[in-house]
Formats: structure tokens, sequence, C-alpha cells
């Protein structure tokens, strides 16, 4: 697969993650930042100067309106979440004040490469026919 910007760079395996649109800077930097930084990435985007790599992306996205709401509701989540312990959507939700479906778009982050390349669990709490699920994060501690 080549990339898309233009550059006609041969990607393969994860990078094949960012070659829609133009990427190939995108991924360069996030190789260059490395999932041991991005931490501190996500703090200076919320406290301070706007990030140069796009952490977030999407059809939807715009990082004027969206970059600073999104850093800020990811270090909610992970701030709770790295405890390690077993958690449904709805416990998640009612500590951070987050809606379901942005956390578990957070949860999906968290494996991301550019964001720590963590593990997340999930296993049925009581009976499964109910569909409740909880989620665990182990914090990828190379990261």
């Amino acid at each position: 697969m080549l990339c898309e910007c233009g550059c006609s760079r041969e990607l393969i395996g994860r990078q094949k993650r960012f070659a829609s649109g133009c990427r190939e800077k995108s991924w360069s930097n996030a190789r260059k930042i490395g999932a041991g930084k991005i931490q501190a990435v996500l703090s200076q985007a919320v406290n301070g100067p706007v990030v140069q790599v796009p952490l977030f992306d999407g059809r939807t996205y715009n990082h004027r309106s969206d970059g600073a709401r999104l850093t800020r509701q990811y270090k909610r989540v992970f701030d709770l979440m790295a405890d390690s312990q077993w958690r449904t959507l709805d416990e998640i939700s009612r500590a951070t004040g987050d809606q379901h479906q942005s956390i578990s778009a957070r949860l999906r982050d968290f494996r991301k490469i550019r964001f720590g390349g963590h593990t997340v669990e999930r296993r049925p709490r009581g009976d499964r026919e109910r569909g409740l699920f909880e989620y665990r994060l182990i914090v990828n501690q190379e990261a």
C-alpha cells in the first residue's frame, strides 16, 4: 500500500492506518515521539502549545474545535483507569462525567501505538445475556 500524500512511500504494518489523507508526516512524527512520551504530549496539548502531531483523527475531526476537548477527555479516562480496576462504561461515566460513546472511543484510543499501545481488557459482568461488560486498562510500562 502506498502513502496517499503523494510521497510514494510503501506503507507496511501499522503504518497503513495513517494512509488516509496526508498522514506521512503524522506517522513519522508519531514514531519520533514514541509511545513512551505520549503522556507528555497529551499534557502539553492540554496545558501548553498546540501539539505538532495530530493525535486524534477521523472524517469529522476538527483539531481547532475537538483537539483540546478530546485530549482532556482522554486524560480523565486514563487517570481513572490507570489503576487497572475493572469498571463498566456507566461507572467510568459517573466518575468522569463523559458519555458512554466517548469513553468507548477513548478505550479504543488507549490501544493505539500513538496513545501508548496499552492493553484494554473486556469481560462480561454478571449474566452475559444482559450484555453488560466491564473494562480494565493495563498500562504499557514501556510507554
